[in-house]
């Protein structure tokens, strides 16, 4: 079960630019440190920056997928609900495909929910 300071690690080790931040987050909980990483995604997908965006939603997937129930929510309510901001970053037809299929699943099962 990944913990968020194991979260954290996994994190920086894919953008150690976000090393001081994440400190900052962990602080605050698991909470504030999914929200900086769907900020950092969100960037990413922005500057069209895709392949380490996807590479940056697999360690989200393994966040979600093998996270304690904490960081669960914390991606349900933050990154899952962002998901469709995040897309309509980018123009590039791809998005939808390098989001890992854990991810795109709890996408649609919350979209089916809110009936949006």
């Amino acid at each position: 079960m990944i913990h968020k300071n194991e979260a954290a690690i996994a994190i920086i080790n894919i953008m150690p630019e976000a090393e001081q931040d994440m400190q900052t987050a962990l602080n605050k909980g698991a909470f504030a440190v999914v929200q900086l990483f769907t900020q950092k995604i969100k960037q990413l997908v922005a500057d069209e920056r895709l392949a380490l965006a996807e590479q940056a939603m697999k360690i989200m997937d393994k966040i979600y997928g093998q996270g304690d129930q904490l960081l669960q929510l914390a991606v349900e309510n933050t990154f899952i609900f962002s998901l469709r901001s995040i897309a309509a970053r980018t123009k590039n037809p791809c998005f939808w495909g390098a989001v890992p299929m854990g991810l795109y699943t709890a996408y649609i099962h919350q979209v089916y929910r809110s009936n949006i």
